[in-house]
């Protein structure tokens, strides 16, 4: 990239040498590096051996004429960019036309004056160090976003460690002997740094996002399972406000899939979430259907229906945004960072599919989004099944290694294994690595 403070180097091509002279003579008194050529192969081969901020062109050339000069520069990645002013005599409007068709900016007639050759090559010399410092402008802004997402991703693990460690001995405090007000103050303690991890996490979700560190896994699973998972994680939110949380899977849509269950789990509690929070009585549903079959490939279509707040065409606009939410009141009364939705939508994008919603003021909110799988076989999962019965040996005295460099999460580890069903553990810990491969 050249810099503005150096000096421009131009490349005047014209079969008459009193022409070269004039325009060398005029063009070097403006302090600019001056190179001449006097037919299109010497042009050409001086285009490529040296880099020029701007071509002179005389469109009529003894071997082969102006205009497919300019063709040929233009095709070549080294020298497409660099701007050609055609010098002509010709002043019929096809053959003007003819020259910016194949790229050139600006054409100069025959016979020109001083003060129009000076102003024109001025002025196209001074867009392109514009356009240098644009792009160099841009390229730095867009390095260091990159750099700026890159690094809040690759902290991820040093951020959320700590956290673990926290909410991980908060739970077991409280299964140790406590007074009343004990407990109250561990319950605040506990949900304080839930919140906090649940923040960090969109957070973290979010850059990586925005670094394109994003990887989906194609593993095996059954739709069911998930959707239950989802529901347990958040039915004790939901019960704390009365409300009812239930799914519901219509009959057609394929039991086993292929895909990324943990990124479409993601974009399920998020939604569910967002609708617990803004529901203050009544119920949230998932619904999933069936859109269609494409070859070993099929599409289905959820739904996370809440008999909530609703939201106002105006506010409805602004969601799916980075840190947007509906308006400044929902920060200070509901919480959160505003990049649940965000996240959720580029999940879904990345899943092949869409987002969307559909609400009234006060009537409640439907959540949607279609996104892809492929089609598994209930035999692979009946022989995971079959193996992992196998490897969980009832009454058998076990021995575990536990592989963690965090001294405080081994500690939580332990105790939590200490204090827990190993063998409930286990299963758990092992039918979830079988599911990866």
């Amino acid at each position: 990239m050249q810099e503005s403070s150096q000096v421009s180097k131009i490349l005047i091509v014209d079969d008459v040498q009193l022409n070269l002279d004039l325009m060398k003579d005029i063009l070097s008194d403006q302090e600019y590096q001056i190179a001449t050529a006097i037919n299109g192969k010497s042009a050409l081969a001086k285009a490529r051996a040296h880099k020029f901020d701007l071509i002179l062109l005389d469109v009529v050339l003894p071997d082969i004429d102006g205009f497919e000069v300019c063709s040929i520069l233009k095709s070549n990645p080294q020298t497409q960019d660099v701007p050609i002013i055609f010098l002509t005599a010709k002043k019929e409007k096809d053959s003007i036309v003819k020259g910016f068709q194949l790229g050139a900016v600006d054409y100069i007639p025959k016979p020109f004056s001083k003060e129009e050759l000076i102003a024109r090559v001025n002025l196209h010399l001074t867009l392109r160090k514009t356009q240098y410092e644009l792009i160099n402008s841009k390229e730095m802004a867009e390095a260091a976003a990159k750099a700026k997402a890159i690094f809040l991703a690759n902290i991820s693990h040093e951020i959320r460690t700590p956290m673990n460690g926290i909410i991980g001995m908060i739970d077991i405090l409280k299964r140790t002997d406590l007074t009343d007000e004990q407990h109250e103050f561990i319950d605040i303690i506990g949900i304080s740094g839930e919140n906090l991890l649940m923040i960090i996490n969109d957070v973290l979700d979010f850059s990586k996002i925005e670094a394109g560190q994003v990887t989906f896994e194609l593993i095996q699973f059954r739709l069911a399972d998930e959707i239950t998972e989802v529901t347990k994680i958040l039915r004790y939110k939901a019960t704390q406000k009365g409300l009812t949380l239930s799914f519901e899977i219509e009959h057609n849509v394929p039991e086993f899939l292929i895909g990324d269950p943990l990124r479409l789990k993601q974009v399920l509690i998020n939604l569910c979430n967002n609708a617990i929070k803004f529901t203050p009585e009544g119920f949230v549903r998932i619904q999933v259907s069936l859109v269609e079959f494409e070859g070993e490939k099929v599409r289905l279509f959820f739904e996370v229906q809440d008999t909530g707040i609703g939201i106002s065409a105006e506010n409805q606009l602004k969601l799916f945004k980075s840190f947007s939410q509906a308006d400044a009141s929902t920060t200070r009364k509901f919480g959160g960072t505003g990049l649940g939705l965000a996240i959720s939508k580029n999940l879904v994008q990345l899943m092949n599919g869409n987002i969307g919603i559909i609400s009234e003021e006060g009537k409640g909110a439907i959540f949607h989004f279609d996104c892809e799988f492929g089609l598994a076989s209930q035999a692979f999962l009946t022989f995971q099944s079959q193996e992992l019965e196998e490897l969980i040996i009832p009454n058998k005295k076990l021995k575990i290694l536990l592989a963690e460099d965090n001294v405080i999460n081994q500690k939580v580890a332990i105790l939590i294994s200490k204090n827990s069903d190993i063998q409930s553990l286990l299963f758990l810990m092992v039918f979830r690595l079988l599911r990866h491969f």
